[in-house]
């Protein structure tokens, strides 16, 4: 019990702290002038974009691409999503999604596990307690997989991403930790300014995946880091706290693991995805010679595979003709 009580405390006091940190946080409308015109920070090839800077918020913003090839009736399209994100930009996904012929998406298995994707809408899964954290929604639990056209395209593992065990173990672990830290966020809400904390995180966060560059998954721990930073700043005044401690080894641990895991995320699948886009478009071009009509194929990954995904298209004669922004992360313009 007396642990309990000290973890709680330990917990209630990284929320204490994290709001205090907040207040710094101003909004692209509060310090600019209107109509100033946004300077947007590209990732990912320019596939996401962030118009906030040092302590200013603005607005997350991932993009959906359209290809097209010469002579050709069909089209691709990459509709490239955050994993969590605000709920209305998950509708507007799906209205994407839905206006397509075909929708190739991700989701990787794990050999002799089933998983139904048709029935996952309304379901937390792994990036809930981030979500929880962050204010937002979840990718699985927010877009409906249960479609005619859509079909699933991802590699299946004989065996668990994680290398052992223990990993596993580890990152359950920190997801009882954030489900802890949302319940007390919860707790504290009408007391504490949570909006603002959340979008305090969201910016910080955002600002680290703007620096990721075009193949994001070689940095893949910084996501880890605005987490480490409020952690540390706790650490300062209690350096002895062994569940201070135990939090930033468990974090570190998380952050390697992410970088492990980023190496085979990117490469092995996309080749895959192109695999499986050939069949389709001889399908689709089938299709296209008897109606005359266009042929739209989404393929419906993490936004961060579509760098190296345009470079795969592009040797198939496929050439970028149009990009469509949706906001993710809501900050600025959320009033």
């Amino acid at each position: 019990m007396k642990k309990l009580k000290a973890v709680r405390s330990l917990l209630g006091s990284l929320c204490l702290m994290l709001a205090l940190a907040s207040c710094s946080l101003k909004y692209r409308h509060q310090v600019e002038a209107p109509g100033t015109i946004p300077h947007w920070k590209y990732s990912i090839g320019k596939f996401i974009r962030y118009d906030g800077y040092k302590n200013v918020a603005g607005d997350l913003e991932v993009a959906i691409t359209d290809y097209a090839k010469k002579s050709s009736l069909v089209q691709v399209q990459l509709v490239g999503v955050v994993h969590i994100a605000d709920k209305d930009y998950y509708h507007q996904v799906q209205k994407y999604l839905d206006s397509a012929d075909l929708v190739l998406f991700e989701g990787v298995k794990v050999q002799g596990r089933k998983v139904d994707f048709a029935k996952l809408k309304g379901k937390p899964g792994m990036y809930a307690p981030m979500a929880a954290l962050l204010g937002l929604s979840e990718q699985m639990a927010e877009i409906d997989y249960n479609r005619k056209h859509f079909k699933h395209c991802d590699i299946t593992l004989k065996t668990s991403p994680f290398r052992s065990n223990l990993q596993l173990q580890q990152m359950k672990r920190i997801f009882q930790i954030m489900r802890k830290i949302v319940a007390i966020k919860e707790q504290l809400r009408g007391i504490l300014p949570i909006r603002k904390m959340e979008d305090y995180l969201k910016h910080f966060n955002a600002l680290n995946i703007v620096k990721m560059g075009a193949n994001p998954f070689q940095n893949m721990g910084k996501q880890i880091e605005p987490l480490l930073k409020i952690l540390r700043g706790y650490k300062k005044y209690y350096p002895d706290n062994p569940y201070v401690l135990k939090l930033e080894k468990y974090l570190l641990q998380l952050k390697k693991a992410y970088a492990n895991m980023g190496k085979m995320i990117v490469m092995q699948r996309n080749a895959y995805v192109l695999r499986m886009l050939k069949q389709e478009l001889q399908k689709a071009e089938k299709i296209t010679q008897k109606t005359k009509k266009p042929y739209r194929i989404a393929i419906f990954y993490g936004a961060a595979h579509n760098y190296d995904l345009e470079k795969r298209l592009q040797k198939l004669g496929y050439h970028p003709v149009k990009k469509h922004w949706l906001k993710a992360w809501k900050m600025n313009s959320r009033r």
